[in-house]
């Protein structure tokens, strides 16, 4: 379980294999959350995943094709 602020970066040296990844996000005092949301990813070895953040939605959400075109 990770508690993450604004300078959060991500998380790495995760094994290969199926993996649910959840979270919840919480107001500034940190003792009111939001309904846990989740996915599964599968990783292969040395394989990067990256996800962004949706402000508006409270979640991670994948990178569509155009900005994957800008990097």
């Amino acid at each position: 379980m990770f508690s993450s602020g604004p300078n959060f970066k991500g998380i790495k040296m995760i094994p290969p294999g199926v993996h649910f990844v959840f979270y919840s996000s919480a107001n500034r005092e940190g003792n009111a959350f939001s309904p846990i949301i989740g996915f599964f990813i599968v990783l292969k070895p040395s394989e990067v995943i990256v996800r962004k953040w949706d402000k508006k939605e409270e979640r991670f959400v994948k990178f569509s094709e155009e900005d994957v075109a800008v990097c």
